[in-house]
C-alpha cells in the first residue's frame, strides 16, 4: 500500500500504537513520492502548547499578538513543495481542525492576524494512536476532517503481532547504531533473537531499538546472548499486558478465528503466570528435586541434539523458562 499511495498527493492517515513506527512509514511514503527532493517536516502536535498550535501551523503576522515582533512562517509554508507529517493529530483543537480542513481542500492558509490568503503546495501525512472514529462520534474530532484524512488509511500492527519482522529490524538497528556510535557490531546469537521474538514488546519498535542500542553499547567481545538480555525481559515481562476481561460478545467476535485469537491471548497470559510461579518455586525446591529436574533437562537436550525449542516443547515449558533453567543449573 505504501508504494501504491506514495506517488499520489492524497493525504494519508497512519494508525498504530505508540512506538510502532508511524514516522518511519511516513518517511517511506515521502521517500518514494515525487516530492522526495523537497522537505519532509515531522511535527508532533502533542508537543506544542494548544494556544500556539494555530500560529505554529499557519504562521502569524507581526503584531498579531503580544510577543509577535516579526512575521512568522508556519509549518505549512516551511514545508511548501514537500511533505508535512503531523503526528498525534487527535490533539488538535476543534478550531484548528477547521482551518486544517480548509488547507486540505484548497491549499490556502491565512496567517494569524493576517487578511490575505497564502497558497501552499503541501502533502499532509497524519498519524494517531487514538480512535478517531470514536472521537468523531463524541464530537472531539471533526467528522468531515476525519473523512478527508482517512481516504487512505494505513494501520500498523503492533510488533507483538509480527514477530517475523524482529530479526530484520534487529539487523537494521544494529547496523545503524554501530555506525552512529562508531562501535563494532558483534551481532546477536540465535538464541537471543529467538528470545526477542518471544517477547510481547509493549513499547513496540521504539522499545526494540532502545534494547538493541543498549545491548550493543554495553556488549563485550562476544555476540550478545539470550542470557545478556534475560534481566531486561524479567523486569518487563508483565508490563503492557492486557488481561482478558469477560463481557458480552457480538456475533462477529464469536467467529472461530476471533475465538482462536482470544485463546492465544489467554494462553500467553497463563504462560507468563506460570513463568512467575516457576521463579518463585526456585526458592522452595529441595536438592533432590533440583537434581531430577537437571537430569530431565539434560536428557531432553541430548535427545534433540541441543535444539532448545524442541527440548522446551518436550518439557512442557516456554523457551524462556528453559533458558532460565539452563542458567540456574549452569547447563
Amino acid at each position: 500500500l505504501i508504494f501504491r499511495v506514495a506517488p499520489t498527493d492524497l493525504p494519508v492517515l497512519i494508525v498504530g500504537e505508540s512506538g510502532t513506527g508511524k514516522e518511519l512509514v511516513a518517511k517511506a511514503i515521502h521517500r518514494h513520492s515525487k516530492r522526495s527532493e523537497k522537505r519532509f517536516l515531522p511535527i508532533n502536535a502533542a508537543a506544542i502548547a494548544p494556544g500556539t498550535l494555530e500560529s505554529e501551523l499557519f504562521g502569524h503576522e507581526r503584531g498579531s499578538f503580544t510577543g509577535a515582533s516579526a512575521r512568522h512562517r508556519g509549518f505549512f509554508e516551511q514545508a511548501d513543495g514537500g511533505t508535512l507529517f503531523l503526528d498525534e493529530i487527535a490533539e488538535l483543537p476543534i478550531p484548528v481542525q477547521a482551518k486544517l480542513l480548509r488547507v486540505l481542500e484548497t491549499g490556502d492558509i491565512m496567517r494569524v492576524g493576517g487578511s490575505e490568503t497564502v497558497h501552499t503546495n503541501v502533502r499532509l501525512l497524519a498519524a494517531t494512536n487514538r480512535d478517531l472514529i470514536g472521537g468523531a462520534l463524541d464530537g472531539q474530532f471533526r467528522q468531515d476532517l476525519y473523512y478527508r484524512l482517512s481516504a487512505v488509511k494505513i494501520k500498523i500492527p503492533p510488533l507483538r503481532e509480527r514477530p517475523e519482522d524482529i530479526p530484520i529490524l534487529i539487523y537494521k538497528f544494529a547496523q545503524s547504531i554501530s555506525l552512529e556510535h562508531s562501535v563494532e557490531n558483534r551481532g546477536f546469537a540465535e538464541a537471543a533473537i529467538v528470545r526477542m521474538m518471544d517477547y510481547h514488546w509493549p513499547g513496540n519498535v521504539r522499545e526494540l531499538r532502545n534494547l538493541v542500542e543498549n545491548a550493543i553499547l554495553l556488549s563485550g567481545d562476544a555476540p550478545i546472548s539470550a542470557e545478556d538480555l534475560e534481566p531486561y525481559f524479567e523486569d518487563h515481562e508483565l508490563m503492557g499486558r492486557a488481561l482478558p476481561v469477560l463481557r458480552e460478545r457480538t456475533a462477529d467476535e464469536m467467529m472461530p478465528q476471533n475465538i482462536e485469537r482470544a485463546l492465544i491471548l489467554i494462553f500467553k497470559e497463563l504462560e507468563a503466570i506460570r513463568d512467575r510461579l516457576d521463579r518463585l518455586s526456585e526458592h522452595f525446591e529441595q536438592p533432590k528435586t533440583q537434581d531430577l529436574e537437571r537430569r530431565r533437562i539434560t536428557a531432553a537436550l541430548e535427545r534433540y541434539d541441543g535444539d532448545k525449542r524442541k527440548a522446551a516443547e518436550e518439557l512442557g515449558v516456554s523457551i524462556r523458562t528453559l533458558y532460565r533453567w539452563l542458567k540456574k543449573y549452569r547447563l
